[in-house]
């Protein structure tokens, strides 16, 4: 989830039987949080133009991220097809290899597989309307801090210091040549995590809106992406040549299906949680 918007409850997939009779190509139900909506609209989207289908639900975070108008396509009653990685059921399945033309579909997961996105990356950035970002120097790293909510005892999936050291120091960080950003959210800025990067890298600490953070994250040439939906995009849409991903994304049971660690670009670092 991303860490900071606010969690989408509202279901735009119709289900009254009235509704179920209105002509429409490809719909998505969003869950979660801003990073998980950006998955969720640029899977139907991208489904829809793959099949010459309408997109039919709209993209609900424009002041976050603007998105370009959908192609035109075909809309139908009937027959209805359900595609659903809500309960990871049906993660990994390669959708884009199987026929939807003449059906409507009707889209309800998460979709955090980089197999979908890796394969056609023209094709999604296409659909992100992104202001041109200046690159930094190379000599500048961005990190991301996921804290907030992944400290809860449930989650408890916040990333040993440690991974983000062995990165460090593999590229020869040093304070005199290399200049570190951290980009955390508001309520982490005081936490004593942050404590030892501080004293041993002197970072800048970045917490602006949401936003903000997001397009100043893709502004670097090297970024350490914490396991968050809301970094993978930042670093994906980027034009990083160096992107570090933790392998193990989250502690939950089902995180080691999510292979977002493994996107094109990025290298994959072992790493454990706190």
């Amino acid at each position: 989830m991303d860490y900071r918007m606010p969690d989408t409850k509202k279901k735009l997939i119709p289900e009254k039987k009235a509704e179920l009779e209105i002509p429409l190509g490809v719909t998505c139900e969003y869950h979660g949080r801003t990073g998980n909506n950006i998955f969720q609209y640029v899977f139907a989207r991208l489904l829809a133009e793959k099949n010459g289908l309408a997109m039919d639900t709209a993209w609900i975070h424009p002041d976050f991220v603007r998105m370009t108008p959908p192609t035109p396509g075909d809309r139908f009653v009937d027959p209805i097809v359900q595609i659903n990685d809500l309960y990871w059921n049906q993660h990994d399945v390669d959708w884009f290899a199987k026929d939807f033309r003449g059906k409507r579909v009707m889209c309800s997961g998460f979709f955090q597989s980089p197999m979908y996105y890796d394969r056609h990356t023209d094709l999604v950035k296409s659909f992100f309307d992104l202001d041109k970002v200046d690159k930094r120097p190379k000599s500048e790293i961005v990190m991301h801090l996921r804290l907030d909510d992944y400290a809860d005892p449930g989650l408890q999936s916040v990333i040993n210091h440690t991974w983000y050291a062995k990165i460090l120091t593999s590229m020869q960080f040093n304070t005199k040549k290399h200049k570190l950003y951290i980009v955390t959210d508001p309520k982490s800025k005081g936490d004593p995590y942050l404590r030892k990067f501080v004293i041993a890298y002197q970072p800048t600490i970045v917490s602006n809106t949401a936003a903000e953070d997001f397009h100043f994250m893709r502004e670097f040439d090297t970024i350490l992406c914490s396991n968050s939906s809301f970094a993978w995009w930042a670093a994906w849409l980027s034009e990083a040549s160096r992107i570090f991903t933790f392998s193990k994304w989250i502690r939950e049971p089902h995180g080691q299906r999510i292979k977002l660690a493994m996107t094109k670009r990025a290298t994959p670092v072992y790493g454990d949680w706190m």
